[in-house]
């Protein structure tokens, strides 16, 4: 791993809600497209020609969705993106 995603940070909720919340800071200067698959998070052909700052962006987006959701127990598959850009997944 890279000195790209550091602090991360798991605050402690309670509640009736399933719900779950994991953040981090992230260090664009460290940032390689590689990073995706240290993260184990795809590429997607979209962001191919994206500034790497946008790049860095959605990778630590989707690093702190996929670790919200294994938090709750959720099964590790691509975290998508909804019609604004913004992680989404399964919803029941």
């Amino acid at each position: 791993m890279t000195g790209f995603i550091y602090q991360e940070r798991i605050p402690e909720l309670r509640g009736a809600l399933p719900l779950a919340v994991f953040s981090c800071k992230y260090d664009r200067s460290y940032y390689k497209d590689e990073e995706f698959g240290y993260r184990g998070i795809g590429f997607p052909p979209s962001l191919a020609s994206a500034v790497e700052k946008r790049k860095a962006e959605y990778l630590a987006g989707r690093y702190c969705a996929k670790n919200a959701r294994s938090i709750l127990g959720e099964p590790d598959h691509p975290v998508l993106s909804d019609k604004h850009r913004c992680p989404s997944g399964p919803h029941p």
